[in-house]
Order: structure tokens, then C-alpha cells, then sequence
């Protein structure tokens, strides 16, 4: 990992480029296609999946407020093994169809947890400590596959936090959790506003802005000594970085491939940079 200082000359271009890709609002394109007849309560979230809420009750037991699983559930070796625990641990339980679970999230494997917490961040903190510091910025991903999937990698790479745009952005949503198995307890999904505005926020705090993007004038992943306080930014499925959000980066980094009209899925484009990011650091 290196120590860089930052230059007043920026990486700048005027297209978008393709990319290889604070309050959640909205809802995502894919998941739950009506409204769900069972309500939240306030401040509340839905944790879907066997690995995701057993995740929750491993980090936050007091914050789940009870347990929903599906009529089904005898079907399901794994939640049984699972539901033995929550019993002995006195937690609520209601029984709900699997009908109802399916309007949160389809892939529900027959149990939920209501949680009234998740993970936060103090914007304060950021850039302060000594040790390397990695963030992933989200520019209108709108599959929560994707981002549950990032969530997840950005988790068991030891990430400092996921920010998303505000509009047009996949929220933590059940889905979002349970394709994350367990991310969403650790690592922090931050909306914000104003993008490009955040990173321009992280530069002050020492952070350098590396977009993911294949087009000409980017840099091989490989061939970038990164420093400690990083960010990468991935741009959306359909037109990569917007170039507000561009324009912000300190480099544009691509990925190689044998195939220049393809790109890799999101997910995998923010696994790859991670890999030789953390590979730098070297802090595992």
C-alpha cells in the first residue's frame, strides 16, 4: 500500500464511459412486484434468508423484534436447525405464509426477522484512522442482486461502508439482505443525495477516487500502485458512471478482457478490484 500525495491535475473526460460493472428511499426494479399486506414497524427492516438472519441474531440479538416463518417450514432442513435456536433463545416467532413472505422477497427459504437496527456510520470517523480504509460507491446500480452481491464481498473484504445514490438506486431491501447473507449486519449502505458531492467530501478526508470504466485512457487494474484511503466507483448497468459522478475520479481503471464489447456484471467488476486492492494492502 502506498502513501500518495494528491495533484491539482485530475483524470477528466466528457463521457460517461461504460462501466464494468443519509436514507434509503424508493424501491427496487426487482424483488417484490406488490405491496406487501404485512406492515414494519417503524424504523424497522426485514431480514429474509436462512444465512442472513441467523447472521442478525449472531450480531444483534436484542434489535430483533421477531422471527416470521412460513407455514412450509418443515421443507426446509437447514431453517429447522435454525429455528431450534431461536426457540431456546426465547425469541418471538409468528407464522406467517409463504405467500406473504414471497411479497418481501421471493428467494425467502421460509424465514424472516423484523430488526430495528443496522449498521451506521459516523461520517466523522471516516479518514481518521491510521490503518487503510476502502469505501464502494454505487452510481445508480438498481439490481438488488448486484447490490446485495457487492454487499456481501464488501463485507468478507473488510470494506468501510457501501454508498449509493439516493435516486434511482437499489435501497436495502429484503432481497438486498438476502443475497448479502449476512453483509447487511456488518457493513453499512449509506444513501446520499448528491453522489458526486460524497466524493468530493472523501477527497478532503484523504480518500483517492478510482471510477471502474473501459474506455480510452483508462488505466490496467493492474498496473495501479493504490493507497491506503481509497474509493471505487461503479457505474450503473445500463450507462456506467455519470459524468458528474465521472468527473470526480482520480483515475479511470479497466479491467482487461478478451472481449471488448462485453463487460464483466457489477458485481464481479467490484470483487476483481477489491482482490488486487486488498492484494496491495496486504492487511488480512
Amino acid at each position: 500500500m502506498v502513501a500518495k500525495k494528491r495533484s491539482s491535475q485530475r483524470f477528466s473526460s466528457t463521457g460517461a464511459g461504460k462501466s464494468h460493472s443519509a436514507r434509503p428511499k424508493g424501491s427496487s426494479r426487482r424483488g417484490a412486484k406488490v405491496a406487501p399486506t404485512d406492515t414494519l414497524p417503524r424504523g424497522c427492516r426485514l431480514v429474509v434468508g436462512v444465512h442472513s438472519v441467523s447472521e442478525a441474531l449472531k450480531v444483534r440479538p436484542n434489535a430483533v423484534m421477531e422471527i416470521w416463518v412460513s407455514e412450509e417450514r418443515k421443507l426446509h432442513a437447514e431453517l429447522g436447525a435454525l429455528l431450534e435456536k431461536v426457540e431456546r433463545a426465547g425469541q418471538k416467532i409468528k407464522e406467517k405464509s409463504a405467500h406473504s413472505l414471497s411479497q418481501f422477497c421471493q428467494t425467502h427459504q421460509g424465514i424472516a426477522a423484523v430488526v430495528k437496527e443496522k449498521p451506521e456510520l459516523d461520517w466523522q470517523e471516516l479518514g481518521v484512522s491510521t490503518q487503510s480504509e476502502i469505501i464502494i460507491a454505487l452510481d445508480e446500480i438498481v439490481d438488488p442482486h448486484n447490490v446485495g452481491a457487492i454487499l456481501r464481498t464488501a463485507w468478507l473484504m473488510g470494506v468501510r461502508a457501501l454508498i449509493v445514490s439516493e435516486l434511482r438506486s437499489s435501497p436495502l431491501t429484503p432481497t438486498v439482505s438476502k443475497v448479502a447473507c449476512g453483509g447487511a449486519e456488518h457493513l453499512p449502505l449509506i444513501s446520499v443525495g448528491n453522489l458526486g458531492q460524497a466524493l468530493s467530501d472523501l477527497k478532503t478526508k484523504g480518500f483517492w477516487i478510482y471510477g471502474l470504466a473501459g474506455e480510452e485512457g483508462s488505466k490496467n487494474l493492474w498496473d495501479e500502485e493504490y493507497p491506503a484511503k481509497m474509493v471505487w466507483v461503479v457505474g450503473s448497468e445500463a450507462k456506467g458512471l455519470r459524468p458528474s459522478v465521472r468527473k470526480q475520479c482520480d483515475q479511470i481503471i479497466s479491467i482487461p478482457q478478451i472481449d471488448a464489447d462485453a463487460s464483466y456484471n457489477a458485481s464481479v467488476a467490484v470483487a476483481l478490484a477489491l482482490s488486487e486492492s486488498k492484494r496491495q494492502a496486504r492487511d488480512f
